[in-house]
Order: C-alpha cells, then structure tokens, then sequence
C-alpha cells in the first residue's frame, strides 16, 4: 500500500474524496504521526500522477495551517 500522512481531517477527507471519484479505494486509519490514507500500490501510473498531485496541492495547504 501506498501511505498518505495528513495532520488536518478536512485536507485528507478531500484526497480520500478525489481519490474516490478516480475509483480509487481507500483505508483510513489514524497513526501516532496523524492521519494516514493508504492506497493500492498497484495503480495505473496516470491515477498515482494526479493523487501525488492533489496531495503536493494539500500539503501546501497543510503547511499554511500549521
């Protein structure tokens, strides 16, 4: 699986809800770090593009929240 770490429950609920609109399914559990979405590792490379580019675009945001 593919890890996702999110310290903001808004941030990660909209990477779960694009990576859902990409058919992509998720787990999501919380660690002693923060908030993880774990996916597939064995995704078309085109689907683990635009999640690694949603993700930047959160953390980003992340940032500016912390």
């Amino acid at each position: 699986m593919n890890e996702y770490i999110f310290f903001d429950a808004g941030l990660r609920n909209r990477f779960v809800e694009y990576a859902r609109s990409l058919g992509v399914a998720c787990e999501l559990r919380d660690d002693t770090m923060g908030m993880v979405v774990a996916v597939p590792e064995d995704l078309d490379d085109d689907l683990v593009d635009g999640m690694e580019e949603c993700y930047d675009v959160l953390q980003e945001r992340q940032s500016d929240l912390l």
